[in-house]
């Protein structure tokens, strides 16, 4: 069972989708994130992409965010993520939302909003690494003081920066690793 670290709901249990068909991110890793990016936050828009149980996106709701948005395209992480909003009395269509789609067709959309936070946690095969973080820098979706954290398998090497998102840090746990890049938006005189 995993559990949300700390905030307004800290200890409470949340529901897990099939361990089978997800690799979700631990409590050891998900405190090491948290450390990372700030213990907690004073509003602002968080987006958990492959969300799975909504893990981390509950974590930084929990932690002060004002709204999380989940994508996961599998019907199983969205049932589980409506499960654990209701659970812990996040209510939905108010501060967290469900998009039961592809991450890279939820990208490519035209977004009005702008996100604070960005997770992402994809299955450790996936090639769409590059994709992904390219799609995120080039379609205006981030906030200008927006962290962006990937979770990769340990060996998977990461680009230094995908557009005005620079690398600040690299950790590895276990047989993960995570890379922590902030939004460098470019000004014009």
């Amino acid at each position: 069972m995993l559990r949300i670290i700390s905030g307004n709901r800290k200890g409470a249990l949340i529901h897990e989708v099939d361990r089978a068909k997800t690799r979700p991110t631990t409590d050891k890793n998900k405190e090491m994130v948290f450390n990372t990016i700030g213990q907690y936050f004073s509003g602002g828009v968080a987006l958990d992409l492959f969300a799975g149980s909504g893990s981390l996106g509950l974590e930084a709701l929990s932690r002060g965010f004002q709204s999380c948005h989940f994508v996961d395209s599998s019907p199983e992480a969205a049932l589980t993520i409506r499960k654990n909003l209701q659970k812990l009395r996040f209510p939905l269509g108010e501060i967290a939302f469900i998009h039961e789609e592809d991450v890279v067709r939820f990208l490519s959309k035209e977004h009005l909003l702008k996100y604070d936070l960005i997770m992402i946690d994809p299955p450790y095969a996936s090639s769409e690494y590059g994709f992904i973080m390219d799609a995120i820098a080039a379609n205006d979706l981030l906030s200008d003081s927006a962290q962006v954290v990937v979770e990769t398998i340990r060996d998977k090497q990461l680009e230094a920066s995908y557009g005005n998102l620079v690398l600040y840090r690299k950790k590895p746990s276990g047989h993960s690793s995570f890379y922590f890049y902030r939004y460098q938006p470019s000004h014009k005189d």
